[in-house]
C-alpha cells in the first residue's frame, strides 16, 4: 500500500539543498555510509509529524535541526519539511485524497509553523494526525536498533505504551490526560469561583442597601435637576432682563445726577464769585458814600464862602442904589457857569457812554467765544462719558473677549487652575503700546493656567457646552526659547535697538515664564531702518517690531501701515483709566470756562448798569441845561427892561476869588456827579446781585436736594443690581457646579415647561429637603451593585456550567476508560492470536504470548511477554541475545500489523543484530504485509536490500551536505562492502 508519497526538505539538518524523495513503492530501502545523513530522513518524517523531543532527534535545541553550515555552504536561517500522503483510504480524517503536512522553524526566534494542505494549524492538530498514522515515538511503527533493545528490556508499564499505540487508544489516553488536567483545572476553578461567590455574597447586601439609597437619591436628584434647570434658566433670564432695565435706569439717573452735579458746581462757583463781588460792592459803596458826603460838605462850604463873598460885595454896592441890577448880573453869570459845567459834564458822559458800549461789545464777543468753547467741551464730555460707560461695560460684561475666553473667565472660580489673561498680567511703558500690540497680536486673550490638567478640564468644559474655544498657556509645560547671548551682543550696538520684548514687560515673578514664552524672540527697535539693520545682522531669524507697529517677520516678510486706535488696546483697565483722566481734564476745563463766564456776566451786568446810569445822567444833564437856559433868558429879558441894555454886553465885575470859588464848585460838582453815578451803579448792582444771590441760594438748595434724591435712587438701584448680581452669580455657579454647563448652553436645551411656578419652587424645596434627609450617598454603588449582581449571577452560571462540565468530563473519562479497556483488551487478544505465528516464522519455531501483569486492572496493567524460542524456556527477555531480542520485537510488530495494520512503518537498522539467515527471513516476511503497510527501511544488510522494491543511497558529495540518489542493488552491495571494510580498518 502506498501511503507516504513524497518527502521534501530544505535546511533540515544536513539537507542544505532542496531535497525531494518520491516514495512510489511499498518497500523502500535507504542505504548509505555512517554519517551520510540517511537517518535524517526518518528524523525529518518524525519532526514534520510534530515530534517535540529534540533530544530524540539528536539535538539540544530547536535550532539544531536547521542546517548550520559547512566548509562548502553557509548556514541557513530556516528548516522546512513537507510530507505528502495518499489519503484515498481516508486514513486521515479529512475529505481530501492527498494530504500535505508542512513544518517550518526559523533561526533566532525559534518559531515553528505548521500547515495542513496550506492551512496554518496548531502543533496539536499535527500530533493528532500522527496518532491516526501510528507514527509516534512510543509506537512500534518507528523502530531503530535502540528501540529493539529497549522493547525487550522495557518494564511492563513502559511496554504497555507500545500496545496502546497499536490498540489505537493512545489518542484516547492523551485525551483522557487532557481531560484529567482540564478536570483538575475545572476543580480549581470551581474552588476559585466558590470563593468569589462567597465574597460577592458578603458584599451584595451592603451594596444593595447603598444602591437602593443612591437610586432614591438619584431619582429625586434627576427630578430636581429636570425642574431646577428650568427654574435656574428662567431666573437667570429674568435677572438678566431686570439687570438690563436697572442698569438703563441707573445710566439715565446717573447721567442726570452728573449733569445736576456739574450744574450745582457751576452755580456754587457762581454764588461764590457773586458773594466776593457783592462784598466788593459793599466796600465800594461805603467808600463812594464817604467820598460823596465829603464832596457835598466841600461844595456846601464853597457855596457858603461864595454867598458870604457876594453879600459882602453887594453891601458895598448898596450905596449906589443899584443892587437889583447887580444881583441880576451875578445870577446871570452863575447860570452861565452852571450851563458851562453841565455842558462839560454832558460831554464827559457821552464819552464814557461810548467807551462803555465798546467794553460791552468786547465782553459780549468774549462771552460768545467762551460759550462756543463750552459747547465743544460739553460735547467732548458727553462723548467721553459714553466711552467711559462703554469701556466699563466691556470690562464688566467682558464684551471684548472671545466667546470661549469669556466663558472660561466667567467661571474661573469653578474651573481649577485658571490664573487669568495675558493682557491682565502685563504692563509696560506707554511708548511701547504699538509695538506690544503687534507683538502680542492674537495672544492677549490667551489664558494662563497652572498646569496641563487645568487646560484639559477647561477645554472639556468648552466642548461640553459648545461654548467656543480658547488658547491656554500651562505654566508647568511651556518652554521659552531665547535669543543666544552672542546674537544679543551683536545687536546691542545697533542704533535704535531698544531691547527684547520680554525684557520690556513688567509682570509678577510667577508669570515671568509665560511672558518669556510669548516675547523672548521678539526684538523691539525705534524705527524701520534700525529694525532692518538688526534683521540683516541676524539673517531675519526673529520677529522685529518698531515703535510705530511695523514688523519684520522671520525670513523677511514685512507688515506695516496705519492702525485704528481701537486695534492697539492692550490693557482695557488702562484704557478705562485713560478715559477717566481725559474726562477729568475736560471737566476741569469746563469749570474754568464757567468761572470765566460767571466773571464776564458780572462785568456785563456792571457795564450795563453804568450805561443805564450814564444814559439817565445824560438826560438829566440835558434837562438841567434847558432849565438853566430858560432862567438865563428870563433874567436877560428883565435886565433889558430895567436897563434897556443887553445883559451879555454888560460888564460885571466879579473878583478872582469869586471866580475861583465858582470853578472849584463846578469841579467838585462834576466829581460829585461822577461819584454819585458810580454810587448809583454800585447800589443798583448790589440790589440786583442780592436778588441773584438769594435766587442762587434757593436754586443750590433745590439742586442739592435733587442730587440727594437722585443719589438715593442710584444707591437703591445699585443695591438692587448688587443683589441681582449675587443671585445671578449664585444661579450661574449652581448651573456650572451642578450641571457643568453655561447659561448660554442651557438656553439651547429642551427644558421642562413650567405651568405653576410657585408649585414647582415648592417642589424644589421639598426635593432638596428630601435629599438632605437621605444624606451622603455613594452614587457609584448603583453601578457597583449592578456590576457585582451581574458578576454574581454570571459566576453562579459559570459555577453551574463548570460543575456540569466537570460531571461531563467525569462521564467522558469513564466512557474513555471503558472504550480504552475494551479496545486495549481486544487488541491484546488479537495480537496474541497472531503472535505465535509471527514468532514461529521469525524464530523458525517456538512460541510467544502476551500477558497482563494485573489482569484485574486492564486500564493500568503492565504488559509482559512470555517467549519460548525453539529448544529454550526463557523466564526473562534480558537473557536473550541481541539478535533474539530483535526477533522478539519484530515478531510483536508483525503480530500487531496483522491485528491492526499500520499504514507506514519505518525500520532504522532494526535487523542489524540479525544473522544473514534471519535477515533474509525478516525481509521476505515484510513482503507479506505490503498490501496494508508501506515500509521505509534504513539498512546496510544485503538480504534486506535485495527484497526492497527500490533503493535510495545517501551520500555526501559535499562535506556536510546530504544528497539522496536512486541506486541499484549492485551499487548498494559495493557500498555495504565499503562500509564493512571501513569498519574492519577501524577495528585493526
Amino acid at each position: 500500500m502506498l501511503f507516504l508519497k513524497r518527502l521534501e526538505a530544505v535546511g533540515f539538518k544536513s539537507f542544505a539543498d532542496p531535497l525531494t524523495i518520491n516514495f512510489d513503492h511499498e518497500m523502500i530501502g535507504i542505504v548509505g555510509p555512517n554519517g551520510s545523513g540517511k537517518s535524517n530522513i526518518t528524523d525529518a518524517i518524525r519532526w514534520c509529524l510534530g515530534e517535540q523531543s529534540i533530544k530524540s532527534l539528536r539535538g539540544d535545541n530547536s535550532e539544531d535541526v536547521i542546517f548550520n553550515g559547512s566548509d562548502a555552504k553557509s548556514a541557513l536561517n530556516m528548516a522546512e519539511v513537507k510530507l505528502t500522503f495518499d489519503n484515498t483510504r481516508r486514513i486521515f480524517n479529512l475529505d481530501y485524497d492527498e494530504i500535505e503536512i508542512v513544518r517550518r522553524v526559523f533561526r533566532g526566534s525559534g518559531e515553528n509553523e505548521y500547515f495542513i494542505n496550506n492551512q496554518r494549524v496548531r502543533l496539536k492538530d499535527v500530533q493528532e494526525f500522527a496518532l491516526d498514522t501510528g507514527l509516534t515515538k512510543s509506537s512500534l511503527a518507528i523502530i531503530s536498533q535502540g528501540n529493539i533493545n529497549g522493547f525487550a528490556e522495557a518494564k511492563p508499564l513502559e511496554r504497555r505504551a507500545l500496545f496502546e499505540e497499536a490498540a489505537g487508544v493512545a489518542k484516547y489516553k492523551k485525551r483522557k490526560l487532557e481531560s484529567l488536567k482540564k478536570l483538575e483545572r475545572s476543580n480549581e476553578n470551581l474552588d476559585r469561583l466558590k470563593d468569589i461567590i462567597n465574597e460577592i455574597e458578603r458584599k451584595l447586601p451592603s451594596l444593595k442597601r447603598q444602591s437602593s439609597k443612591a437610586l432614591r437619591y438619584k431619582e429625586k436628584k434627576d427630578k430636581l435637576n429636570e425642574i431646577e434647570l428650568s427654574i435656574l434658566v428662567k431666573d437667570i433670564t429674568f435677572f438678566n432682563e431686570k439687570l438690563l432695565e436697572l442698569r438703563e435706569q441707573q445710566k439715565v439717573i446717573t447721567s442726570e445726577k452728573h449733569e445736576a452735579e456739574r450744574d450745582l458746581k457751576n452755580k456754587e462757583n457762581e454764588y461764590n464769585e457773586l458773594t466776593k463781588v457783592n462784598y466788593g460792592l459793599d466796600n465800594k459803596i461805603n467808600s463812594l458814600s464817604k467820598d460823596f458826603q465829603g464832596l457835598v460838605t466841600e461844595i456846601g462850604n464853597l457855596k457858603v464862602q461864595k454867598i458870604e463873598l457876594d453879600n459882602k460885595k453887594n453891601s458895598l454896592k448898596m450905596a449906589n442904589n443899584d443892587i437889583t441890577i447887580v444881583e441880576m448880573l451875578a445870577k446871570y453869570n452863575d447860570l452861565k457857569a452852571i450851563v458851562q459845567m453841565e455842558t462839560e459834564k454832558l460831554a464827559a458822559l457821552k464819552t464814557q457812554q461810548v467807551e462803555d458800549h465798546d467794553s460791552q461789545r468786547s465782553l459780549v464777543k468774549t462771552q460768545g467765544s467762551l460759550n462756543e468753547q463750552l459747547g465743544a467741551l460739553n460735547r467732548s464730555i458727553i462723548r467721553l462719558e459714553t466711552d467711559l460707560e462703554q469701556a466699563q461695560r466691556n470690562i464688566d460684561n467682558q464684551d471684548n473677549l472671545h466667546p470661549g475666553v469669556k466663558n472660561i473667565i466667567k467661571n474661573k472660580n469653578v474651573l481649577p487652575g485658571i490664573v487669568g489673561l495675558v493682557q491682565e498680567i502685563i504692563s509696560f511703558d506707554d511708548k511701547y503700546e504699538y509695538a506690544m500690540a503687534v507683538a502680542l497680536s492674537g495672544r492677549l486673550q490667551d489664558i494662563i493656567v497652572k498646569n496641563v490638567d487645568s487646560a484639559k478640564k477647561a477645554i472639556s468644559y468648552l466642548k461640553q457646552n459648545n461654548a467656543g474655544h480658547a488658547t491656554f498657556i500651562p505654566l508647568d509645560r511651556i518652554q521659552p526659547r531665547y535669543i543666544s547671548d552672542n546674537e544679543q551682543f551683536v545687536i546691542k550696538s545697533v542704533p535704535g535697538f531698544l531691547g527684547l520684548g520680554h525684557n520690556l514687560i513688567t509682570t509678577k515673578k510667577e508669570y515671568r515664564q509665560a511672558v518669556d514664552y510669548l516675547l523672548s524672540r521678539y526684538i523691539i527697535c525705534d524705527n524701520f531702518d534700525s529694525a532692518q539693520e538688526v534683521g540683516q545682522l541676524l539673517n531675519f531669524k526673529y520677529n522685529i517690531v518698531t515703535l510705530e507697529g511695523e514688523i519684520i517677520r522671520p525670513q523677511g516678510a514685512i507688515t506695516g501701515g496705519s492702525r485704528n486706535a481701537k486695534q492697539i488696546i492692550v490693557n482695557f483697565e488702562k484704557e478705562l483709566t485713560t478715559i477717566r483722566e481725559q474726562l477729568a481734564k475736560k471737566v476741569a476745563e469746563q469749570e474754568a470756562i464757567n468761572k470765566q463766564l460767571n466773571g464776564l456776566k458780572t462785568q456785563l451786568e456792571e457795564i450795563n448798569e453804568k450805561i443805564s446810569e450814564n444814559q439817565a445822567s445824560i438826560g438829566a444833564s440835558k434837562r438841567q441845561i434847558e432849565i438853566v437856559e430858560q432862567d438865563k433868558l428870563k433874567i436877560k429879558n428883565e435886565y433889558q427892561l430895567l436897563t434897556a441894555k443887553n445883559i451879555d454886553e454888560s460888564e460885571f465885575e466879579n473878583g478872582s476869588e469869586s471866580i475861583n470859588i465858582n470853578e472849584m464848585i463846578n469841579q467838585k460838582e462834576i466829581i460829585k456827579v461822577n461819584i454819585e453815578q458810580q454810587l448809583n451803579v454800585a447800589r443798583s448792582l448790589k440790589e440786583k446781585q442780592t436778588v441773584t444771590l438769594n435766587d442762587l441760594n434757593n436754586y443750590i438748595s433745590e439742586r442739592r436736594y435733587y442730587i440727594s434724591a437722585l443719589q438715593e435712587q442710584v444707591g437703591k438701584i445699585s443695591t438692587d443690581i448688587s443683589m441681582l448680581n449675587v443671585k445671578t452669580q449664585q444661579d450661574l455657579m449652581r448651573l456650572t457646579e451642578e450641571y457643568h454647563m453655561t447659561y448660554e448652553h442651557a438656553t439651547t436645551l429642551s427644558l421642562a415647561a413650567i405651568d405653576n411656578e410657585e408649585a414647582v419652587r415648592e417642589e424644589i424645596k421639598q426635593l432638596r429637603s428630601d435629599l438632605a434627609d437621605i444624606g451622603n450617598v455613594n452614587l457609584e454603588a448603583i453601578a457597583e451593585y449592578q456590576e457585582e449582581d451581574s458578576r454574581y449571577n454570571f459566576m453562579l452560571k459559570e459555577y453551574e456550567d463548570l460543575n456540569k462540565s466537570v460531571k461531563n468530563l467525569l462521564h467522558s473519562i469513564s466512557e474513555m476508560d471503558n472504550l480504552m479497556q475494551e479496545q486495549f483488551d481486544q487488541t491484546i487478544k488479537a495480537v496474541n492470536k497472531n503472535l505465535p505465528h509471527t514468532f514461529e516464522v521469525l524464530f523458525g519455531g517456538g512460541t510467544a504470548k502476551i500477558i497482563y501483569t494485573e489482569p484485574d486492572n486492564i486500564l493500568e496493567t503492565g504488559v509482559d511477554i512470555k517467549v519460548s524460542p525453539p529448544g529454550k524456556n526463557i523466564a526473562n527477555l534480558n537473557l536473550l541475545s541481541g539478535g533474539e531480542k530483535s526477533l522478539v520485537a519484530l515478531s510483536v510488530l508483525f503480530a500487531i500489523l496483522k491485528a491492526r495494520p499500520i499504514p507506514l512503518v519505518i525500520l532504522d537498522e532494526a535487523e542489524a543484530p540479525l544473522d544473514p539467515a534471519n535477515v533474509e527471513r525478516f525481509a521476505k516476511y515484510i513482503k507479506t504485509f505490503i498490501d496494508t503497510t508501506q515500509f521505509l527501511i534504513v539498512t546496510h544488510r544485503v538480504g534486506t536490500m535485495a527484497n526492497c522494491d527500490i533503493l535510495y543511497g545517501a551520500t555526501m558529495q559535499k562535506k556536510g551536505v546530504t544528497k539522496i540518489v536512486s541506486i541499484k542493488l549492485q551499487q548498494a552491495e559495493e557500498l555495504i562492502k565499503n562500509i564493512e571494510s571501513e569498519g574492519e580498518n577501524r577495528v585493526n
